[in-house]
């Protein structure tokens, strides 16, 4: 995570250099996507209601922006703790099932 972010055209610069080190020549470019990507953020509080889960706890790659991959690894986890609260047979605490 660079402070201050890397700009757009650093991105791109850094890219075509990657492309052509590896000897891919770039024809054209057809379209350009321009999105920000919040990262470095405090991760969520462990007491909160609310499950922060997938880019909302702070899963996204550094380099990529992708986060399916860890949010899918963690929904096991996740639902199976969650079923555990909500079907023990004490009264549900559901906060402690968030």
């Amino acid at each position: 995570v660079a402070r201050p972010g890397v700009s757009f055209q650093d991105c791109k610069d850094r890219c075509m250099t990657r492309l052509a080190f590896h000897g891919i020549e770039v024809a054209s470019v057809e379209e350009e996507e321009f999105c920000y990507i919040p990262m470095g953020g405090p991760l969520p509080a462990k007491d909160q209601r609310v499950i922060g889960f997938g880019g909302a706890a702070a899963m996204v790659h550094p380099s990529t922006g992708y986060h399916l991959c860890r949010a899918m690894m963690g929904a096991t986890d996740m639902a199976r703790v969650i079923r555990q609260e909500l079907s023990s047979s004490k009264t549900v605490n559901l906060d402690k099932a968030a």
